[in-house]
This record gives structure tokens, C-alpha cells and sequence, in this order.
């Protein structure tokens, strides 16, 4: 009875699923954006926080930490740059990969 009871509260406190969000898009809006364009990142069907990280033409730009969307201003993008959002989900324990987009600037 023991083993079943720590069990059930295994599950409870961590989940069935080892990878929150796992599934979810990760979306860069506008998804054909010009210079005059902010960039949104957010992860789809969700207004949980995440942490995301930026590059600009594969090269690191900055991060956002623990918040539910990220923005890039048009005043820092330029024609012809490919920029790239990766979203991590913190949990208490590690932070889980959940995905990425990338857009061209045009």
C-alpha cells in the first residue's frame, strides 16, 4: 500500500509526461516580416512563461527570461537577416526545450 501511495503521488506532483508543453509551436509573428516589423516569439495556445533566447543570423542576440512572449524591435533588424527564437520551459527541477522558429527579414 505504501509503494502505491508514493507512487500516485509521484504522479500527481510531477506529471505523466516528462516534457512540459512537448507538442506546443513555438511562433515568430509576423511570419513574413519587413524592416518595419517587430518580431513576436511566443509558444502557441499558452500564456505560460518562458525563457527565450534570440540569434540573429545564427549568432547568439540576446534572451528573455521567464515571461509568457519575447519582441524584437524593427529599429534592430535589418533586410536579409534570419532570426531565430528558441523557447525553453524553467521548471523546478531543469528547463525542457519546447521549439523554435526562424523568419527572413524582407
Amino acid at each position: 500500500m505504501r509503494k502505491t501511495i508514493l507512487t500516485f503521488a509521484s504522479v500527481a506532483l510531477f506529471g505523466c509526461s516528462s516534457v512540459p508543453y512537448e507538442g506546443q509551436g513555438v511562433i515568430i509573428d509576423p511570419i513574413d516580416p519587413t524592416t518595419n516589423d517587430s518580431l513576436e516569439c511566443n509558444v502557441d495556445g499558452t500564456d505560460a512563461t518562458f525563457d527565450y533566447i534570440w540569434s540573429r543570423n545564427g549568432e547568439y542576440y540576446g534572451e528573455d527570461l521567464n515571461i509568457p512572449r519575447s519582441f524584437i524591435s524593427d529599429l534592430e533588424t535589418r533586410a536579409g537577416e534570419e532570426w531565430t527564437c528558441i523557447a525553453y520551459a524553467p521548471t523546478f527541477q531543469d528547463t525542457y526545450y519546447v521549439g523554435e522558429d526562424s523568419v527572413g527579414i524582407e
